[in-house]
């Protein structure tokens, strides 16, 4: 059941505080008149209830009007988009500023068809804070950032594959994966903050990303990071890619298991969707994948849907494989040697 209702009062936390004034300030800068809906579900309420709290009245002081939308979370087995009911995608529709604060789906800002498709009409902004437990949104990771030079690291690897055609990825462990990238540019909104029409952002945040030339990805990923949704692998998993697709999985047998099913159940889920750098310096021991794929030295690449990037591709998954210390070069310029940037 869907249910639109004021915010709780949880008492709110200091840190709980500092992140919703970063969310509503820096990440999207919130302005006096306009209209803010946050969508969270049964579990991100639980587990980020505070920070919800705590963005309805930093946005009442702001002068906006904001409306929260709580979605059932996300079944076992049921598809990203059927987690938006008719209430929901009315009040994203009716937002200037989208805020997805759900724990169990990512469909409620993006890698779904309806926000997307509304963003890229510059209908509305999307703040993504889906799948972040309390820990991280109120981490040094988030609250101690240096964006200033976060945006600087990502306007620098920008630069290099901007003017770029083919990106080639290695590591130690067996990584070896070409790919054009000369067709498409940075997420839409710029990989930066949500501050204007069509942009969206992430917190945590700080990492450069854009699809690939869609189909022209080949070679094997070495995963020794985590994969989305389902952790860390005791032992690396090995994607071998074709074409743009995912052709085979080997080594570890649970992660086999786990990421097969994601490709073979979904409309595109084999689809190399994502090339990806961290940029955040701060390095922090965690097991929170959010955390580990925005760390400056790692690179993720995803199956799945590259919609958000610009790639004509659309599927209802979309699932991040982190590598932990690739080396990363295009055209020959390295921008990460063996996961030390080096620009």
């Amino acid at each position: 059941m869907t249910q639109a209702m004021p915010a709780t009062h949880m008492g709110k936390t200091h840190k709980a505080t500092r992140t919703a004034y970063l969310a509503l300030t820096k990440f999207t800068n919130v302005q006096e008149g306009e209209h803010v809906s946050i969508i969270a579900d049964e579990s991100g309420m639980e587990e980020n209830g505070e920070i919800v709290d705590a963005m309805f009245g930093i946005a009442r002081q702001i002068g906006a009007t904001t409306n929260l939308i709580v979605i059932e979370d996300k079944a076992p087995g049921q598809e990203e988009g059927d987690t938006l009911t008719a209430v929901a995608k009315a009040g994203i529709e009716a937002a200037d500023v989208l805020i997805g604060i759900t724990l169990t789906t990512i469909a409620s800002v993006t890698h779904h068809e309806f926000p997307d498709t509304l963003r890229e009409q510059g209908e509305h902004r999307g703040l993504v804070m889906a799948k972040r437990s309390y820990e991280t949104l109120t981490s040094p990771f988030t609250l101690e950032a240096d964006y200033e030079r976060i945006m600087e690291i990502q306007d620098a690897i920008a630069e290099v594959f901007n003017d770029g055609e083919v990106a080639h990825v290695t590591s130690e462990k067996g990584t070896d994966v070409t790919m054009r990238i000369d067709e498409h540019g940075r997420p839409h909104g710029g990989g930066g903050f949500a501050t204007e029409p069509g942009g969206f952002t992430t917190m945590t945040w700080g990492e450069y990303g854009q699809a690939p030339n869609a189909g022209s990805a080949n070679g094997t990923f070495v995963v020794d990071g985590p994969v989305q949704d389902h952790g860390w692998p005791e032992s690396p998993l090995e994607v071998e890619v074709e074409d743009g697709r995912v052709t085979n999985l080997s080594g570890n047998s649970e992660y086999v298991r786990m990421v097969g099913n994601t490709v073979e159940e979904n409309n595109n889920g084999g689809n190399i969707a994502e090339i990806a750098l961290g940029t955040n310096p701060i390095q922090m021991e965690s097991e929170d994948e959010n955390v580990v794929k925005k760390t400056l030295g790692t690179f993720h690449t995803a199956i799945g849907s590259g919609a958000a990037y610009g790639q004509d591709v659309y599927s209802p998954v979309h699932h991040d494989l982190v590598l932990m210390s690739p080396t990363v070069e295009v055209d020959g310029t390295t921008i990460l040697d063996e996961g030390e940037y080096v620009l």
